[in-house]
C-alpha cells in the first residue's frame, strides 16, 4: 500500500510537470499581445488558416491541462506579463532560483492536496460502504412486502414481473437471449440502458451472471421483469468506477425480445419502442 501510494504520487508529479509544460506552450496563443497592449478577447469563427487553427488547438490543450489542476488559478494579467517578459527579453520579476523555489512550492502544494483528496476519498468510500452494508437487509425486508415481489434468495435476489405473457416456453442454458435491459441503483440513478443505445444485448444464457440466469430462466419471449440483486451478484465491495457505489444493491430490468436457437430467432414480430426504458 505504501509503495503504491508513492508510485501514485510520483505519477502525479509527472502529470503536474507535463501540465506546466503545456501551460508554457499555451502562452503562444497570447502572441498577439504586442507593444504592451492590454489583450482583449475577441469572438472568432472557425478558422481556415493553419496558424489560427493550430493556435486554437494550443488553447484547447492548455485549457484542458489547466482544468485538471484544480488548485491552479490562472491570473491572466501575470500570465501575459510573464510571456511578454520572456518573448521580448525583458527583465523578469524573479531570478531562476526564485522560479525554481516557486515551482517546488506549487508541486508540494499539489502533493499535499493529492494526499488529502486520497484520504477524503477513502473516508467517503468507507462511509458509503458501511451505509449500504447496514441498510441493504432493511431494503430487502421492506421490498419483499411489496405486491408481486418474489423473494428468491433472502437478502440477495428478489424479482417482480412487470409484464407476463401466456407462453410457457423458457430458455435453455445454451440458447442466446436477445433482450433490452436497464440498470439502476435503488435510488433511481440509472447507469446503463440498452433502450437509449437503441441496441439490445445478445448473450448465451449460461454465460451470464449466475443471478441473471436464475431469473431469466423464468422468462418467456415478451416477458419483462425487474430484479434486485445484492452486491455479491453485482459489483461487490469495490463498486464500479463512479457509477456504482461499494456494496450497492442493483435494480435491473430485463425485457426478453427473442430467443436464438440454431441460428433461428424465435420471438415477437414487433420490437418495443427504441430510445426509452419502456413502461414500468
Amino acid at each position: 500500500m505504501f509503495f503504491g501510494t508513492i508510485k501514485k504520487l510520483k505519477s502525479k508529479y509527472k502529470i503536474i510537470t507535463s501540465n506546466l509544460m503545456l501551460a508554457f506552450i499555451g502562452l503562444v496563443i497570447l502572441s498577439s499581445c504586442k507593444d504592451n497592449a492590454k489583450y482583449e478577447p475577441q469572438e472568432v469563427d472557425k478558422p481556415t488558416e493553419l496558424d489560427k487553427a493550430y493556435s486554437y488547438i494550443l488553447g484547447i490543450e492548455f485549457g484542458d491541462a489547466n482544468s485538471r489542476i484544480d488548485s491552479l488559478k490562472i491570473d491572466y494579467d501575470y500570465f501575459i506579463a510573464g510571456f511578454e517578459a520572456s518573448a521580448n527579453k525583458k527583465e523578469r520579476m524573479f531570478t531562476w532560483s526564485e522560479i525554481d523555489s516557486i515551482k517546488m512550492a506549487y508541486l508540494n502544494l499539489q502533493l499535499q492536496r493529492s494526499v488529502q483528496m486520497e484520504e477524503q476519498k477513502k473516508k467517503d468510500f468507507d462511509s458509503l460502504s458501511n451505509f449500504y452494508i447496514d441498510n441493504n437487509p432493511i431494503f430487502f425486508a421492506e421490498n419483499a412486502k411489496k405486491d408481486g415481489v418474489v423473494d428468491m434468495e433472502p437478502n440477495a435476489i428478489q424479482y417482480k414481473f412487470l409484464r407476463k405473457t401466456d407462453s410457457k416456453v423458457t430458455p435453455r442454458p445454451d440458447q442466446e437471449i436477445v433482450m433490452h435491459f436497464v440498470a439502476k441503483l435503488t435510488d433511481g440513478t440509472e447507469f446503463d440502458n440498452s433502450y437509449k443505445k437503441q441496441y439490445p444485448m445478445k448473450q448465451i444464457l449460461d454465460r451470464m451472471n449466475p443471478a441473471w440466469q436464475s431469473v431469466i430462466r423464468k422468462m418467456s419471449v415478451g416477458d419483462k421483469l425487474r430484479v434486485w440483486l445484492a452486491p455479491k451478484y453485482g459489483f461487490g465491495a469495490t463498486g464500479f468506477s463512479t457509477l456504482v457505489p461499494p456494496n450497492a444493491i442493483l435494480e435491473l430490468e430485463f425485457d426478453v425480445l427473442e430467443i436464438n436457437e440454431g441460428g433461428m430467432l424465435q420471438g415477437r414480430e414487433e420490437m418495443p419502442p427504441q430510445g426509452g426504458p419502456g413502461p414500468k
